[in-house]
């Protein structure tokens, strides 16, 4: 009846939100050790980042900012989607240039 059907959406709908997370990072304390800042480029373009209470933002207009984290522990995702997901908020406008990750 109407119970069994709602017992059985209840049952499919948990089983399609269920996601494993692999990395995740809110920039709290000791973010500046899970991350590495890149040597690619010459150190009067590369920029740092600084902490804030909402995450990190960049120290210095006009330069690179290139950081890598590894994630906890090796995954596939063959045969299944991978989502990626971040936030960036730009403070100020922007001249050129923008954002982007790279997920290896």
């Amino acid at each position: 009846g109407t119970m069994r059907s709602v017992i059985v959406l209840l049952a499919v709908a948990l089983v399609a939100v269920h996601a494993e997370t692999y990395f995740t990072e809110d920039f709290g304390e000791g973010w500046d050790t899970r991350w590495t800042r890149s040597s690619h480029k010459e150190e009067e373009v590369n920029g740092e980042l600084e902490a804030t209470e909402f995450g990190v933002k960049t120290a210095t207009d006009a330069r690179f900012y290139q950081y890598s984290a590894k994630f906890d522990k090796a995954f596939s995702n063959e045969g299944k989607d991978l989502v990626f997901q971040f936030s960036v908020r730009h403070a100020q406008g922007l001249d050129c240039g923008g954002g982007y990750f790279k997920l290896l």
